[in-house]
């Protein structure tokens, strides 16, 4: 998987085998990688963002307390370019979170996909920021409203897992790591993002409005630092999925 990841192009032409996300970025002089963009959450404190080199540029990501994401909106094809892969680590599980319950639902790392639903239903945070925009006070557009699905290394609910985000609608979580196990260390992850929207939410998905990677333990208060690198969509014909 990393010797494909490296051969291929940032972006994908007719017939790449994949599209390459990613973190570009010169570690010694950029806190943000390329093409990524901050998204915070009104009345939250905000996580620490900085590149990183090993084996490749990758992105760490503080919180204490705290909660803010990375966004890119990558130009992709989700008929023909429907795997995701990535590699992530933490250094720790948040030891107080469970992940069923509103009030507690923290985890150590999630990558998101959101998709562009038809309608969607605001969240809190955007009709807040709406209301917000009418007083004159513009804070941006915040993370894109739609269905969303939450890859999670969690630490409560066990590996497999795949449940409805407390207290919020068309939102899913699926556990692909569960307790800190293997803390310190790159896993890498693969998932079929269409068979996974298929399962959560039923039929075919709806083109994808931004893929966001995060940390947050504003709920438990709780200190964990993610790294996340390697984020690439990827043509079936590379499934490696058991």
């Amino acid at each position: 998987m990393l010797l494909l990841i490296i051969a291929v192009p940032a972006s994908a032409k007719s017939g790449d085998s994949c599209v390459l996300v990613g973190f570009r970025g010169d570690p010694e002089v950029d806190s943000l990688p390329e093409g990524w963009d901050h998204v915070t959450y009104l009345g939250k404190n905000e996580n620490e963002f900085r590149l990183e080199a090993d084996r490749g540029t990758v992105l760490q990501v503080r919180s204490l307390n705290s909660v803010s994401a990375l966004l890119a909106t990558p130009d992709v094809d989700i008929a023909e370019y429907p795997l995701l892969a990535w590699r992530w680590k933490v250094n720790r599980v948040v030891g107080m979170a469970r992940e069923d319950r509103r009030d507690r639902n923290d985890c150590a790392a999630r990558v998101r996909v959101v998709f562009k639903t038809p309608q969607p239903a605001p969240t809190g945070d955007t009709l807040a920021r709406r209301v917000l925009k009418l007083g004159g006070v513009d804070l941006g557009a915040g993370e894109p409203d739609g269905e969303k699905i939450d890859y999670v290394w969690g630490n409560y609910l066990p590996q497999g897992t795949v449940v409805a985000y407390p207290g919020a609608r068309d939102h899913f979580m699926i556990f692909l790591q569960s307790g800190g196990e293997k803390a310190g260390r790159w896993v890498w992850e693969q998932r079929d993002v269409r068979a996974d929207y298929e399962r959560c939410f039923g039929g075919k998905p709806p083109d994808i409005a931004g893929l966001l990677v995060l940390t947050d333990t504003e709920r438990t208060n709780e200190g964990v630092i993610a790294y996340f690198g390697s984020v690439v969509f990827l043509k079936r014909e590379h499934d490696e999925t058991p």
